[in-house]
């Protein structure tokens, strides 16, 4: 009797047939796995991709600030520059202003007719002309020449 079953009871047939859709299972699972990885992965290289733009975005921002702060200390720097440059400039304009005051007056004093006689007696060793020591040459062309004659 169990002869006349033992085909029924095929093992290897029995099993064969329901392993198919196991595999099935496991495949898919595994597709559905590795589908699963890959959109991990691309959400974190997407991710990354952002954090890096975004440390990209920071990086320029910074180095863009630092040059502007560079700009305007130089610009500081050059207005400081200048302003003393122009502070020296006016004292010495008021020097020069109060030197040529003094200049001028003594320009002044020394016009006068009085003045100019005496440096040129004094100073220079010239004698005034008079008619004592006038002395009149004469040249053949006509011309008159005046000298005056040393006190000596």
């Amino acid at each position: 009797m169990a002869a006349e079953y033992a085909y029924k009871y095929d093992y290897g047939y029995s099993n064969a047939a329901p392993a198919q859709p196991l595999e099935r299972e496991k495949r898919k699972q595994k597709t559905e796995q590795q589908i699963n990885v890959n959109k991990v992965q691309q959400s974190e290289a997407a991710q990354g991709k952002k954090a890096t733009l975004q440390l990209m975005r920071a990086a320029a921002f910074l180095c863009v600030a630092l040059a502007m702060f560079a700009v305007a200390c130089n610009s500081f720097i050059t207005k400081d520059k200048a302003k003393n440059r122009l502070e020296a400039a006016n004292e010495k304009l008021v020097i020069c202003q109060a030197e040529n005051k003094e200049l001028g007056a003594k320009l002044t004093a020394l016009k006068s007719v009085e003045n100019i006689d005496k440096f040129a007696v004094e100073k220079l060793g010239l004698v005034k002309v008079t008619p004592e020591n006038e002395i009149y040459l004469g040249t053949d062309k006509g011309n008159r020449v005046v000298l005056a004659r040393n006190a000596e």
